[in-house]
């Protein structure tokens, strides 16, 4: 199955193994109920799958098999050389009968980082903030993805820096960023320095620039509320009372003390009483401004 669109080559270290990784997203076809996942896959396993065999058909009513070794010609598809044009009539043929590799590239997670059935929309991009460090000192993926209707989700693998044979899928927002059906061509992650970080979307008739985070959302007005994000960027300030970004300046600091969160579970005892799950709802836009709103699927009970 090849992708619809792929991001950038990530590096971070994932269940403690340092990896380059790409992110990709798939969907259903048209024709089928709406269904959409982004998945990682390692750039060491891309590069040994187009390493390895190539798969043939010998006539249009043959299977498609495996190449034996020695009916591949020197030099080898895909190997560099100085100068494309010397290379032999043999190896030009090869490469325009053998489209496939006998291999496929396995997913680098056990599972999709991100699955979504809609029938509203499908996922059409996808960009990283990677390795965003938390306060707990792992770092994440922080990442969001555009849809053909122009919302943009904002996810993350909670399991990734233990684990990748588990994955907890996690989503922080869905922002309605463009009017409802147009769609999303391209997203980056741009940091600049001394300047709020932002990411830029594209549509065929404009460009937006839209904060990372809604750390600062007003309905992110309890520690509750803030630490249920299960957002690296965001912590709950317990000397402000307030749902803050978290700079990376302040880790392995004092002000680490009176700063909540938690990715993982998405509760703290520093806010005094234990809270439902918690799932962003859709988003608004305004002019140029964000509006974003969450729900709660239970009652939050004060502790004893």
């Amino acid at each position: 199955m090849i992708p619809e669109s792929t991001s950038d080559v990530t590096e971070g270290v994932y269940a403690g193994e340092r990896a380059r990784l790409v992110y990709g997203v798939f969907t259903t076809p048209v024709n089928s109920i709406g269904g959409s996942a982004v998945c990682a896959f390692s750039m060491k396993n891309v590069l040994e799958v187009f390493q390895g065999a190539f798969k043939e058909q010998e006539t249009i009513n043959s299977n498609w098999l495996r190449v034996l070794p020695e009916k591949v010609p020197e030099p080898r598809p895909g190997a560099c050389v100085n100068d494309s044009r010397t290379l032999p009539d043999v190896t030009v043929n090869f490469v325009k009968a053998h489209p496939l590799m006998d291999d496929a590239v396995q997913s680098f997670f056990a599972l999709p980082v991100i699955t979504k059935v809609s029938f509203n929309y499908r996922f059409t991009k996808v960009a990283v903030d990677s390795q965003v460090k938390a306060l707990d000192g792992k770092a994440y993926d922080i990442l969001y993805v555009g849809t053909d209707d122009g919302r943009v989700l904002k996810a993350l693998n909670t399991r990734a820096p233990d684990s990748v044979s588990n994955v907890s899928q996690v989503i922080v927002s869905d922002v309605q960023v463009l009017k409802y059906g147009q769609a999303i061509k391209d997203l980056l992650v741009v940091h600049l320095a001394g300047e709020a970080s932002k990411l830029v979307v594209f549509a065929d008739s404009e460009i937006r620039a839209v904060p990372l985070h809604h750390c600062d959302a007003p309905a992110v007005a309890t520690c509750a509320f803030c630490v249920a994000l299960q957002d690296p960027h965001c912590a709950w300030d317990a000397t402000k009372n307030l749902c803050v970004a978290v700079s990376t300046k302040l880790h392995d600091s004092d002000a680490d003390k009176t700063l909540f969160q938690d990715i993982m579970n998405g509760k703290h005892k520093g806010c005094g009483y234990e809270q439902a799950a918690f799932t962003p709802t859709l988003s608004k836009v305004l002019g140029h401004g964000i509006i974003v709103c969450f729900e709660l699927r239970a009652e939050l009970k004060v502790s004893k």
